[in-house]
């Protein structure tokens, strides 16, 4: 007889230390947790965007060192282009490139 498989739900948190990575789409808008995690770091994601050129093209990472008072090491910001548009294949890649950022 199979073990019987236990599953359990919890609150999504982001990580404390170490690095995070946040998807963002064309269109730059962060979703609510990465919008707050961005606040945290002194909202210097719109800042390094504009100054790295970084239009969220599919596959294109971004990284910034957080400042002092965030516990994380870096924010890596990967690019979408327009998700409507992305195959299976293009979200395996995408999973290529957020390891080669980190």
């Amino acid at each position: 007889m199979a073990d019987r498989v236990e599953i359990s739900f919890a609150k999504l948190a982001g990580p404390s230390s170490g690095s995070a990575v946040l998807l963002t789409d064309q269109s730059l808008k962060l979703g609510p947790r990465s919008a707050a995690l961005d606040a945290a770091a002194g909202g210097r994601f719109s800042r390094a965007a504009a100054a790295a050129k970084f239009k969220g093209k599919a596959l294109k990472p971004l990284q910034l060192l957080t400042p002092a008072g965030v516990d994380l090491e870096r924010i890596v910001f990967v690019g979408l282009g327009d998700p409507a548009k992305l195959t299976k294949e293009d979200w395996l890649k995408l999973g290529g490139s957020i390891a080669g950022s980190v």
